[in-house]
């Protein structure tokens, strides 16, 4: 009977093996056989030892791989399965060096390795919430295109062209939101608040007609919208009682405000200019809001938008200087002298006002012939508010009238 013989794994010759897993003919083959196995084994060890180190807080990401072919940030990225929607690389290092090992014919394999690190830091989610509010806007503006007409007064008529109406809601904040039972004071929510500023909107409107006003100025911005991301929180990072994701309550502040702005040209106005005041509860938020604005009236040549992104503005107007900022950054001691400094060619004027907003409420200071006024808030209470008990305020809106050489010569309040 023949034995079964086999292949030797190093020289090729057929043997009979001993035991079932013998590979090798001889010792010498056999130790030329361990020896080309171990070197293997070891390169691809090193190859494929790629251990990961993971570091994640909640504004950063920090990956390390050591020992890993991966050397691009590409691959990183694929290969730890980042969400490129979330997270926005800073810096990124590859290091390089080779790890050779003898095969069993004393060769020197050489294999090429790499250490990559990548550290990311979180997108603002205002990144993703304008992608959305854009895409709104798109589909808005297609539809609205094609039954766009410019707006025309109700009926010709004439108007005073040395009277300015200001129209000043500040402080409606758009997506806030009240609970009674908690704040023990009216429920405020997003259609609510919707409906005030409409309501404050048509009241300015009336006055405007009747006082036949040839310049109409709307202020918007002073925290006009709540929060200013998909968080729910200020630019500054305070988390809010927020009603409504950001896009909805970006679109439903748009519009209120694009209707007041048809409203004004309706009353037979010459000029309307809307100015940014940029707040602090959503300062990107806002900017957007003015921007968006600016683009759906500019083939309108009776309506400006200031959408310039600087905390202080003025408006001048004949003998009259008004300044603004929504006073939360500024003392407001200190605003005349800041203003005087800024805005040093304007300041000649007889009558100087600043108008402020953020405390929601009603106060006016006079220093050196500069008066500060701080304007009332349309929105209601929160459950912040209530429970630091800044309760019971009225919440107003306010319509001025600018005479040229007169000064102010009228005010007309409105309350929710």
């Amino acid at each position: 009977m023949a034995l079964a013989t086999r292949p030797c794994a190093v020289c090729n010759a057929a043997f009979v093996p001993g035991r079932p897993n013998q590979q090798t003919c001889s010792r010498s083959c056999g130790y030329t056989f361990r020896n080309r196995n171990f070197a293997k084994e070891k390169a691809a060890q090193q190859v494929t030892d790629s251990s990961e180190v993971r570091s994640e807080t909640p504004n950063g990401l920090d990956l390390t791989l050591n020992r890993t072919r991966i050397k691009t940030l590409a691959q990183l990225i694929e290969a730890c399965e980042v969400d490129t929607d979330t997270w926005e690389c800073e810096r990124f290092v590859a290091n390089k060096w080779e790890v050779g090992a003898k095969d069993g014919d004393g060769e020197i394999q050489v294999e090429p390795l790499f250490q990559v690190k990548a550290f990311f830091k979180r997108r603002s989610p205002l990144i993703a919430d304008v992608r959305e509010i854009i895409a709104t806007l798109k589909a808005d503006a297609e539809r609205d295109l094609r039954q766009l007409k410019p707006v025309k007064p109700l009926s010709p008529r004439k108007v005073d062209p040395q009277l300015m109406a200001e129209v000043a809601v500040a402080d409606p904040h758009f997506g806030k939101l009240g609970w009674q039972p908690e704040t023990g004071q009216s429920s405020i929510d997003l259609r609510e608040i919707t409906k005030s500023y409409d309501r404050a909107g048509e009241h300015a409107v009336q006055h405007i007609h009747e006082q036949r006003a040839g310049v109409v100025l709307i202020p918007i911005g002073n925290d006009q919208i709540h929060f200013d991301n998909e968080s729910k929180t200020t630019t500054g990072g305070t988390p809010q009682d927020a009603d409504g994701r950001l896009p909805k309550v970006f679109e439903t502040s748009f519009h209120a405000t694009r209707r007041l702005i048809d409203a004004a040209l309706k009353t037979g106005a010459k000029r309307v200019v809307v100015i940014l005041i940029r707040g602090n509860h959503a300062e990107q938020a806002e900017f957007s809001l003015a921007f968006a604005l600016h683009c759906w009236y500019r083939d309108d040549k009776r309506v400006e938008v200031d959408y310039a992104p600087t905390y202080r503005k003025t408006f001048e107007w004949g003998d009259c200087l008004l300044g603004f900022t929504h006073g939360k950054e500024s003392s407001r001691k200190k605003l005349p002298t800041l203003f005087l400094s800024e805005f040093r060619d304007q300041v000649s004027r007889k009558f100087i006002e600043i108008h402020t907003g953020d405390l929601h409420q009603v106060r006016l200071e006079e220093e050196f012939g500069i008066r500060v006024r701080i304007l009332p808030s349309l929105a209601g209470t929160d459950a912040w508010h209530a429970r630091k008990g800044y309760v019971m305020n009225l919440p107003q809106a306010e319509t001025y009238f600018w005479h040229k050489r007169d000064g102010l010569r009228a005010l007309f309040p409105f309350t929710v």
